[in-house]
């Protein structure tokens, strides 16, 4: 029993180092892993950042080619306006022209007709002289 008495203190000597070990390995190993989570959140931190900044690139180049399909649509409509508008004009000179065809031919019978009339007036008086 005095040996162990005398062993005691060597023991307890021997599990306080120990102890001092494990903690301070385990204050190492804290250290170690808030330096890790250190690094893994400033490394998302930064994928987040660059991701954001890719989001508001594309935002505005959607902003942008939103507000170009609505320029052209609205030139497209503008220029159908137009066609519609020259076709109607065609139509309406085609409707014209016809009409003055078609007056141009009652000219052309009504002129051949008097020139008949003539004639056969100038027949009619060469004959009674």
């Amino acid at each position: 029993m005095t040996a162990d008495l005398k062993a005691e203190p060597s023991n307890s000597q021997k599990n306080e180092n120990g102890r001092q070990q494990l903690e301070q390995q385990n204050k190492e190993l804290k250290t170690k892993l808030q330096e890790l989570k250190d690094s893994i959140e400033t490394k998302f931190k930064a994928s987040i950042t660059a991701l954001e900044a890719k989001i508001a690139q594309l935002e505005e180049q959607f902003d942008i080619e939103t507000k170009e399909r609505q320029a052209a649509s609205k030139q497209v409509s503008r220029s159908e306006k137009k066609l519609k508008d020259m076709l109607m004009q065609l139509e309406d000179e085609r409707h014209n022209a016809e009409q003055y065809k078609d007056q141009v031919e009652k000219n052309n019978v009504c002129m051949k007709q008097l020139k008949r009339e003539k004639k056969k007036h100038s027949k009619l008086q060469s004959q009674r002289r």
